[in-house]
């Protein structure tokens, strides 16, 4: 029991092992008009590392999100009496989103800046929470059969999978219909840390979320 307590020590010590300067943030605009948060490393003054912003969907080589909604119709009848939602979702920036991020930092803060990639996450929570208040809601957990873990690494896939009775497909398709009123949110829970003016570790939650409506606008209609 002591060895396994220990081990389990050293592994998240090593997952949080990075050295991020507190004073050093800085906040640089993104593309959409949102605010991602750099920091530079203990060791290197112009080596930077971002805090990231959201998840989003996986995208296929011709540019296709990775989202698929198969339907199947009941034997005794001509009508839809069920259907499967799968997804793929990720976080990290884009080598182009990068590119430009760069750029701005170089423009805006450090004319020699690097960004060496993301601070290191550790995992908050080991399961994903679908977020809302609502009849939507219940009904995407209600009808979830599968999720990954949340990815504490750039670009790893998370995939979701959901089986829906007739009334789900019902109330998913009037979410495919109006997704701008869907509230629902997908949410990872993280924890980074950040190195304080004494050099004491300081622990920072993160949550990554998409919203729900963001997916049911890649199912077709």
């Amino acid at each position: 029991m002591n060895l396994a307590i220990v081990i389990l020590s050293l592994l998240t010590h090593q997952t949080l092992a990075q050295s991020l300067l507190q004073a050093s943030g800085v906040t640089v605009q993104t593309a959409n008009g949102e605010a991602m948060m750099f920091y530079a490393a203990n060791d290197c003054d112009h080596c930077y590392y971002y805090i990231p912003e959201a998840f989003r969907l996986l995208v296929k080589s011709n540019g296709v999100p990775e989202v698929s909604l198969i339907t199947w119709e009941d034997e005794s009848k001509p009508a839809t009496s069920g259907g499967i939602l799968h997804f793929l979702i990720e976080w990290g920036l884009t080598s182009e989103h990068e590119r430009q991020l760069r750029a701005d930092l170089r423009n805006t803060h450090d004319s020699v800046a690097v960004i060496m990639g993301p601070a290191q996450l550790a995992l908050a929570e080991e399961q994903f929470i679908i977020a809302g208040d609502d009849s939507f809601s219940d009904m995407l957990r209600n009808s979830l059969t599968s999720a990954s873990s949340p990815a504490t690494t750039p670009a790893s896939k998370m995939a979701f999978s959901f089986r829906f009775s007739k009334a789900d497909l019902d109330e998913l398709q009037d979410g495919v219909d109006h997704p701008d009123k869907i509230t629902t949110t997908i949410q990872g829970s993280y924890i980074y840390e950040l190195t304080g003016s004494h050099g004491q570790r300081i622990e920072k939650p993160l949550t990554l979320s998409i919203p729900a409506g963001e997916i049911l606008k890649y199912i077709q209609k």
